[in-house]
């Protein structure tokens, strides 16, 4: 496979999250995850976006999820917390 890389940027409501749980089941099921590691890895990604979506500021909150040509671990990148945009 080539290098992949996809970016999402959710709107700062919990609305968002239904739509991150979808994506990240994809993600599992492209890595040949089991079902008890593509549960442990959504659930992980879930916490950290929670954590971003906390305290106020309308910065979205991006999700990039990166597979390098040759690998076999998908990194992924949570950022948009409010303190990163200077907020509080």
């Amino acid at each position: 496979m080539d290098t992949f890389t996809f970016t999402i940027a959710l709107p700062r409501d919990a609305d968002a999250l239904p739509l991150l749980r979808e994506l990240s089941n994809h993600v599992a099921r492209s890595m040949k995850l089991s079902d008890s590691a593509a549960r442990k890895a959504s659930a992980e990604l879930e916490r950290a976006v929670q954590e971003h979506l906390q305290g106020e500021g309308t910065t979205p909150v991006r999700v990039t999820f990166a597979l390098e040509a040759g690998e076999d671990t998908v990194k992924v990148e949570v950022t948009g917390h409010p303190a990163e945009a200077g907020g509080p």
